[in-house]
């Protein structure tokens, strides 16, 4: 039945005090790191669209030889799918939390 698709349920174990962190409650640090992880991913995303292009030898001798930076925005479709993708998975994480009860 119905129960049978379920997973098991899970006990966790928390100190009387213990209380989940408000957004409004969250330090400098926890703030600035989560910029951090967000520039990071943004700097990762398109050093990924740029290697991607790499290996095509006119797009290379473009960007190292001549320095010609105009040929970056032939990677956007690559860095903005690779976003869009990891963008889903966020909401995927939000989506399961809900439907599991997860605060």
């Amino acid at each position: 039945g119905a129960r049978e698709d379920r997973p098991p349920p899970v006990i966790v174990a928390l100190a009387k005090e213990a209380v989940p962190e408000q957004e409004s409650e969250r330090s400098l640090t926890t703030k600035s790191l989560a910029v951090f992880s967000t520039l990071t991913t943004l700097f990762t995303a398109f050093a990924y669209a740029v290697s991607s292009f790499a290996l095509n030898p006119s797009f290379f001798n473009a960007i190292v030889k001549e320095n010609d930076t105009t040929s970056f925005p032939l990677c956007l479709p690559v860095f903005f799918g690779v976003l869009a993708i990891s963008a889903l998975h966020e909401v995927m994480h939000i989506v399961a939390a809900k439907k599991y009860g997860v605060k």
